[in-house]
């Protein structure tokens, strides 16, 4: 039902030619490789296996994807740090029909292209991700997540501090990235901050206060205190990196 609903908004919303239908990882597959699509509209899950494992046997191919689920997980949270695009469950048709108007515009292919290329990457290293996607000055970079000190709301806008500076990304809330984080090494300690607990130095942190590497010092929510710092006290840097 939900490929039937899916390929009739495609032909209601768009002016996309629709190529094949799968509703099988096995089938996908072979679909891709006969007929060379230009982009996919890729479920996180399919029968017989997910829209991850599509993406690795097929890696060869030049398609664009366009992710769709139903579900908030892990999956989307590497989905969306990647910047590939996903589309949640039902569809709307405008979202759909914008998403497609995209990619007729050649310098989003181009970005897309290396937005697929940063999620296959994240997907051989163990699902853990990188880097972040973030809209810089209109065009779409991937900044390293090692880089990301803390993340500030402040008059309706992101600040993502680094060393050295900082930079503004319009068009997300502090909740979104909350979620898209909060297994990657980031906590929430307040309303307007998020920390990179790589950058926390612990030995300059007290019951109501944490010292960030840069030599900043960011005051604790009450309610976050205790579990800050014992999600502090578990944190394990990622491979290749090393605590501040």
């Amino acid at each position: 039902m939900s490929l039937q609903y899916a390929s009739s908004l495609l032909s209601t919303c768009s002016t996309a030619l629709l190529a094949g239908t799968a509703n099988t990882q096995d089938k996908a597959v072979t679909l891709i490789n006969e007929l060379n699509p230009d982009l996919i509209l890729l479920d996180v899950e399919l029968h017989g296996g997910d829209g991850f494992e599509v993406l690795k046997r097929t890696a060869d191919k030049g398609y664009q994807v366009i992710f769709t689920t139903a579900l908030y997980d892990e999956a989307l949270n590497i989905i969306n740090l990647s910047g590939v695009p996903v589309l949640q469950k039902p569809l709307d048709c405008d979202e759909l029909s914008d998403l497609i108007n995209n990619f007729k515009n050649e310098a989003y292919v181009e970005a897309q292209k290396i937005c697929l290329q940063v999620l296959r990457q994240t997907m051989t290293n163990n699902n853990i991700p990188k880097s972040i996607a973030l809209t810089l000055d209109g065009k779409l970079q991937h900044i390293p997540l090692e880089q990301i000190i803390k993340i500030s709301f402040k008059e309706n806008s992101l600040l993502f501090f680094m060393q050295g500076g900082s930079i503004l990304s319009p068009g997300k809330d502090i909740k979104f990235y909350e979620k898209q984080l909060i297994l990657f090494g980031f906590f929430r300690v307040s309303a307007t901050e998020i920390l990179n607990l790589f950058h926390v130095d612990k030995k300059s942190s007290y019951h109501d206060f944490v010292t960030l590497s840069d030599g900043s010092s960011i005051i604790l929510s009450a309610k976050k205190n205790m579990a800050f710092f014992e999600t502090l006290k578990n944190f394990k840097p990622t491979a290749g990196s090393s605590e501040a």
